[in-house]
């Protein structure tokens, strides 16, 4: 199995895992200059 394969479907049909919080609060922050100012205010409360 290669190794995009197995980022895309885990291995041995495990689910896979979550991204690691430090990644999705990166994530949220470069998302939210595309967001209206009280969508910015939720994401900045989620990334922190």
């Amino acid at each position: 199995m290669t190794n995009d394969v197995k980022e895309i479907f885990g291995s041995a049909g495990a689910p896979p895992a979550p991204p690691a919080p430090a990644a999705l609060a990166a994530k949220v922050r470069t998302l939210a200059p595309s967001m209206t100012r009280s969508m910015q205010r939720v994401a900045e409360a989620v990334a922190d």
